[in-house]
């Protein structure tokens, strides 16, 4: 379901004007530092921001061996390495990315054993209700890090123990509205958790009709009159994370029909810079790689969303 998103993507955004791409690809590049990994805010590579870059170049068609190579010896050389857990996850999918793209790149990935990282990290994260928190530290089983983690897992062909109970726990989390809650002591519900929510139950095939259908009118009913989504009904205003993933949802099981979805698309290019890159809300003053892959992945979904993936 995964590649089936990313493919998803990178046929819409192949139809985006290619100056527009171009702007785009050249501000993820000018991220690249010396040791080949891709900066985030704070200045020096980033695991994360560096998984984002990958994903942002490889949907606009820049995937270059002069690039990644480096990319990939930076990322062999972190995983060897002590990371925290949000790092370890970016690094294993990066290089799976890479090595499936193949080439010269391709095989620094596969020299990495990425499995014997994950898995334990994995044993660590889980938690008694079977979800999976996104820190070692003792912290509640998180809806958001358990989609991460079962994600990542099922790239690299790793089995999540007791996924019944992983099904059980995170439907357990859906609320009258039909929004999911990031957490189990939590009862409001969040886009970006319905969303990782949906993600997760279609992945371990347990995503009932019922269920979509409620998260579906969730979505409708928070969304913003800008066309965007907010965080949860609360959020005083839309942003390009929160639209990234409801447009996800839209994009597993067809949206309803009385949303307009190509409404969305004045909102999204609202954060477009004319040099390229996407900045996080109206209140951002500042593109990264994170938000500019957001971007580009809501162009790409809106470009034909009418048809749900397979």
């Amino acid at each position: 379901m995964l590649w089936e998103l990313s493919l998803r993507l990178a046929l819409g955004v192949a139809r985006l004007d290619p100056s527009r791409r171009e702007r785009h690809a050249q501000a993820v590049l000018a991220r690249q530092c010396g040791d080949g990994g891709f900066a985030g805010r704070r200045g020096g590579s980033d695991c994360y921001y560096t998984g984002f870059a990958l994903r942002a170049l490889a949907v606009l068609g820049r995937w270059d061996d002069s690039v990644v190579m480096p990319t990939a010896e930076y990322l062999a050389a972190r995983l060897r390495s002590s990371l925290p857990p949000v790092d370890i996850l970016a690094a294993v999918q990066s290089l799976e990315m890479i090595e499936r793209l193949g080439g010269p790149a391709g095989r620094i990935a596969a020299s990495v054993d990425r499995r014997s990282v994950l898995e334990p990290m994995i044993s660590r994260l889980r938690r008694p209700d079977g979800g999976f928190a996104k820190t070692e530290q003792s912290g509640p089983s998180s809806t958001y890090g358990t989609f991460l983690v079962t994600a990542t897992a099922q790239l690299v062909g790793s089995t999540i123990p007791a996924s019944h109970e992983t099904v059980a726990e995170i439907a357990s989390r859906q609320q009258p509205d039909g929004g999911f809650a990031e957490l189990p002591v939590v009862r409001r519900s969040g886009v970006n958790p319905t969303a990782a929510a949906c993600s997760l139950l279609q992945l371990l095939d347990a995503f009932p009709q019922h269920i979509a259908a409620a998260a579906q009118r969730y979505l409708q009913t928070v969304r913003m009159p800008d066309g965007g989504w907010p965080a949860h009904a609360s959020a005083p205003c839309s942003d390009l994370l929160s639209t990234f993933a409801a447009l996800t949802v839209a994009a597993q099981i067809a949206p309803a029909k009385d949303i307009e979805l190509q409404q969305s698309v004045p909102f999204v290019e609202s954060l477009e810079l004319a040099e390229g890159g996407f900045r996080g809300a109206a209140w951002d003053a500042e593109a990264d790689c994170e938000y500019t892959f957001y971007g580009l992945g809501c162009l790409g979904l809106l470009v034909d969303l009418n048809t749900p993936m397979r």
